[in-house]
Order: C-alpha cells, then sequence, then structure tokens
C-alpha cells in the first residue's frame, strides 16, 4: 500500500494495488512515482487516473527528472530506463544489472549511477551517454547530490565510507 499525507501527516489517499512498493519519488504537489519489482512502476495522480508502465521486469530504484518523468534501475533486465511524465520509454540503457543507487542530476536531465557490476559512480546525460565514471566504489549503494549539482556524495557500505565527488568524479574527501 502507498498513502499520501497531507502536511499534518493526515492520510489524504490510499492506493492499494501494489505487492512490495520499494521506492517512491513525488512529481510536483499531485503525484508520485512507485517502483514494485513484482509489478509496474506506476504515476500515481491524486486526482485522475494512475499512469501504469508494465514494460519492465523488476523495477528497483527511481530518480525523477525535471520535467516530471524518472529514471528507473531494472535489475532484472540489467538496464536503466528513462520514462517520460507520460509513462512512454524515452531511452534504455543496457548493461547495467548491478546498480544499487540513482539520485537525479539537477544541472541536466541525467541521472548518477551507482553501481557495484563497474565498481563505480557514473553520470549519465539525459540520453543515458556516460559523461562521469568514476571507479574504486564495490557497493555505492546512496547517492546524493547537492542541490546546484556541484558535487555528489555517496554512502559504499563495503568501504565503511563516506565519499564526497566533484561534479567531474574527482574525489574531493573521504570519511575515513
Amino acid at each position: 500500500m502507498v498513502r499520501r499525507l497531507d502536511e499534518n501527516g493526515t492520510v489524504v489517499r490510499e492506493f492499494t494495488d501494489f505487492s512490495f512498493p520499494v521506492d517512491v519519488v513525488a512529481v510536483g504537489d499531485s503525484a508520485a512515482w512507485v517502483a514494485d519489482p513484482t509489478g509496474p512502476v506506476t504515476l500515481l495522480h491524486l486526482n485522475r487516473e494512475s499512469v501504469i508502465v508494465d514494460s519492465l521486469l523488476s523495477p528497483r530504484l527511481l530518480a525523477p527528472t525535471p520535467d516530471g518523468g524518472v529514471w528507473v534501475a531494472d535489475r532484472e533486465a540489467g538496464q536503466i530506463v528513462r520514462l517520460s511524465p507520460s509513462g512512454e520509454v524515452i531511452r534504455r540503457v543496457p548493461g547495467y544489472p548491478g546498480v544499487d543507487g540513482l539520485a537525479p542530476d539537477p544541472i541536466s536531465s541525467g541521472v548518477w549511477v551507482g553501481d557495484r557490476g563497474r565498481r563505480s559512480v557514473i553520470l549519465l546525460d539525459g540520453e543515458g551517454n556516460v559523461t562521469v565514471s568514476t571507479p574504486g566504489f564495490p557497493a555505492p549503494s546512496s547517492l546524493s547530490v547537492a542541490p546546484d549539482g556541484s558535487e555528489v556524495w555517496i554512502a559504499d557500505p563495503s568501504l565503511g565510507d563516506l565519499v564526497r565527488l566533484s561534479r567531474s568524479g574527482e574525489i574531493l574527501e573521504r570519511s575515513l
């Protein structure tokens, strides 16, 4: 179940058509994308019909795009997919079965990717092209990008470390 709460924590609406929701990202004030690895990716709307995208095998992680779309890590298919605000597949980027972290890039319509398969943190542009790749991360599982896009923080539990990268992929600081 996914619940929409108002600013006071009161349930505004319940969406019960999910088996195992694992990630959710808001789109404006009245919608949210939801990933369910046992079902589709769904764009829930408060005041209109939801958009269901069932062309993915195992959607696990989401990162919003500036236009209201979303990037999806589809682990079983080994791909990262960009969806439009209407749920149309804009781009499929194959070769990513080991994605453990996604974060939106505030400068472009791209996405930062924590990829344990490549042992790297990668920045994909809006077309799905690699623009930055920084190796040395065995399990980059959580990414957070500065609001101005100048740096990204990475948590890698296998290193027991937090790492701060510049936008160009240079390691600026380690927490050790």
